[in-house]
């Protein structure tokens, strides 16, 4: 494979990247080799004094190793070579005498950013799709290419530490506050400077940043008692945030600590060994494969138009919901037209919006103009009109199906024919909402997740009537919202709130037989769940979860439990984090149990068991409670493939993503083994857990 080629102008070669039939530039074995053997071959040239590497791709400068690439590795041995080579390139590279300076433009991640690390020079363009990081870790396993090793020296301990850990990418002027690129300019100006910085390095003039690299915060890393505090805080951090489920972060600690206290080429092969022993593990295969699955849900609804600069919006609802959509859309471009019955609550919804996006300006996220010109295209209103243009209009009002079907007899009259009629409903049928309209199938489902601006996922909710051409259209307006669209079927609860309805009624049922909230939440934080199930309800709201346990319960019958405590802290007006306290109360930065909680069990008839059950027990009920509903999801057809049950619980629920969610993990345990276990749960707690004919078959 021929992935570069080259141009000489006077004393620079100027290799440019491109890897053929391909969109962006990826690491393949064959990619790699030819891209290191061409900048080499080109410092080799007679009268060329420096190399200046750039990309062909639009807002691309290398995305890294090729993912497809690494789901295929399977042995310890395989994963180490491929990292040996991709560091023994850089290392030439790095080695050479004749400097070499790369042009980023655009996405460099990953395998992309160790090139650029190898590089004597770096310079970037200050536009929005340039960004820079190392999320190697959010695959499973560790910069593989002497990311671990340069990065630290680079930018210090701290900031490196948590690049690696967290994966998070960096914008292009950052890059160049914190030392990691040499400078930022304008995209037109990039190859410019580029070679500019070239020759200044093949003349021994670096720049203000390659100096103060050498500065006190980045030699604290040589000073070992230091450097050991700084690695230590940062492992109680992960290990607080992911109990300890994910290998490649605490495996990357150790490498950062080599980058200081090991021999170069010693560090390099414990990085490699980390490598391959991370791909031949199940975690790191079930994130490639997470990976990729998501990489298709992106791609979904491809051939819709989609979302555009200026396409008038709706918003039906200016609640915490509705608030929170339109915002999402104004982000993109959107003009939003946000609608409710009262002033009082459009300017609610209003100032959260302006919330938002202050707080957006405060985390740089956006700058003051932008935040501005957000705010003006956002129009409200008390009437349901002004939406003849409308692209789409999402209802947002209370699950109710009375409010719902008369606000969309209204939509159905105020919006043009080809306008998207969406329900961001969470519970109610999709059908019975649109029954009586007579243009049916441009009704559709648009489950947001709160809080919108953090949460990925947007269940599209197909009713019988929902036409192809909406769902296609749906999914491409999900995609250019920056979320992920996963199709379900127009049955009760969808698909996250029916898997998760039976998960929390058994942490219910635990509270009621006197089990401690932390010791339920903590069963399954040690799992790797971001929060437990009595946290996630708080979230949510006890009135929220009450609503949804209602609509679900004629499909689920048995298997969902009628715990009452829930009910009776609902009744009292504890309702959770949005009344300030539901099983627990804030105290300081932490919260302890509710002081009504023990009342609220009494009038629930709750009677605690003797002796409690113990972990293995709590453990036990709270998973197989999930991975049953899961089952029953499946047979009744709730999503396209098992695989976007996985997605819509990892990305909606906070199910571990080192699971690889439900489905993958009935396949990796082998339904033998769970039919087994629910039968044994069963005998002790029937009717709750039961086997379906998709775990049997």
């Amino acid at each position: 494979m021929n992935a570069a080629r080259v141009d000489v102008e006077g004393p620079l070669a100027i290799v440019t990247f491109d890897v053929p039939d391909r969109d962006v530039n990826v690491f393949t074995e064959a990619a790699l080799v030819s891209l290191t053997d061409t900048i080499v071959a080109a410092s080799d040239r007679p009268g060329v004094r420096a190399v200046v590497v750039r990309s062909a791709k639009k807002a691309n400068f290398c995305a890294g190793a090729d993912v497809e690439s690494i789901a295929s590795v399977t042995s310890q041995a395989e994963g180490q070579r491929l990292a040996r080579l991709g560091q023994q390139s850089f290392q030439r590279i790095e080695r050479l005498a004749k400097p070499v300076v790369a042009a980023v433009h655009g996405a460099c991640v990953g395998g992309g950013l160790e090139f650029a690390l190898a590089c004597h020079g770096l310079i970037v363009s200050h536009d929005p799709k340039t960004k820079l990081g190392l999320p190697e870790t959010q695959l499973g396993i560790v910069p593989g290419f002497g990311g671990t090793q340069r990065l630290p020296h680079r930018v210090g301990v701290p900031v490196a530490l948590d690049m690696i850990l967290t994966g998070r990418l960096i914008k292009a002027r950052a890059a160049e506050r914190m030392g990691l690129a040499d400078d930022c300019v304008c995209p037109y100006q990039i190859e410019r400077e580029a070679k500019r910085y070239a020759l200044e390095l093949a003349d021994g003039k670096p720049r203000r940043n390659a100096k103060r690299r050498r500065g006190a915060l980045r030699l604290l890393g040589r000073i070992g008692f230091v450097r050991r505090f700084m690695l230590s805080r940062a492992k109680a951090a992960v290990l607080a945030r992911t109990a300890g489920v994910y290998p490649a972060p605490l495996r990357a600690l150790a490498l950062v600590d080599l980058a200081f206290s090991a021999d170069r080429e010693a560090a390099f092969v414990a990085e490699a060994t980390a490598v391959g022993d991370l791909l031949a593990g199940d975690v790191a295969h079930r994130l490639v494969d997470l990976f990729l699955l998501m990489e298709r849900l992106k791609r979904r609804g491809a051939e819709g138009r989609g979302l555009r600069s200026g396409d008038l919006v709706g918003v039906v609802g200016a609640g915490v919901m509705g608030a929170g959509i339109a915002k999402a859309f104004l982000d993109r471009g959107a003009r939003v037209r946000l609608v409710d019955v009262t002033p009082d609550a459009l300017g609610r919804g209003t100032r959260a919006i302006a919330a938002q996006s202050a707080k957006d300006v405060s985390r740089r996220r956006a700058t003051a103009n932008e935040a501005r010109a957000t705010l003006d295209r956002l129009e409200t209103d008390t009437e349901i009109r002004g939406l003849e243009a409308a692209r789409v209009v999402v209802e947002a009002v209370a699950e109710k199906i009375e409010i719902k079907r008369q606000v969309f007899a209204k939509l159905e009259r105020a919006c043009p024919e080809q306008a998207l009629l969406a329900s961001n409903t969470s519970s109610l049928p999709l059908a019975t909402i649109g029954a009586e309209l007579g243009s049916r199938g441009r009704v559709v489902g648009l489950h947001f997740f709160n809080p919108v601006e953090r949460m990925p996922l947007v269940e599209i909710v197909r009713s019988p009537t929902t036409s192809e051409a909406t769902v296609v259209e749906a999914c491409a307006i999900v995609r250019d919202l920056g979320k992920y669209p996963v199709c379900v079927k127009d049955l009760p609860g969808f698909a996250v709130n029916r898997v998760l309805a039976p998960y929390l009624a058994e942490a219910l049922l635990l509270v009621e037989e006197g089990v401690d909230l932390d010791v339920i939440d903590d069963a399954m934080r040690r799992l790797g769940f971001p929060m437990g199930p009595i946290r996630v309800l708080d979230t949510v709201g006890l009135d929220v979860a009450t609503a949804v346990a209602d609509s679900l319960k004629p499909t689920l019958g048995a298997r969902l439990a009628e715990p009452r405590i829930g009910r009776e802290l609902a009744a009292m007006g504890h309702l959770g984090d949005k009344s300030r306290g539901g099983f627990r109360v804030r105290r300081g930065k932490g919260s302890v149990a509710a002081p009504w909680l023990a009342d609220a069990l009494t009038r629930a008839g709750a009677v605690a068991r003797s002796p409690k059950p113990d972990a293995d027990e709590i453990r036990d009920r709270l998973w197989y409670a999930l991975l049953c509903e899961a089952a029953f999801a499946l047979e009744d057809g709730i999503v396209d493939e098992p695989a976007h049950l996985d997605a819509a619980l990892v990305l909606g629920a906070g199910f571990p993503p080192a699971h690889g969610g439900p489905v993958a993990v009935i396949e990796s345990l082998g339904r033998a083994a769970v039919v087994a276990r629910l039968e044994a749960l069963h005998q002790r707690f029937a009717p709750r857990f039961q086997t379906s004919a998709w775990l049997r078959g």
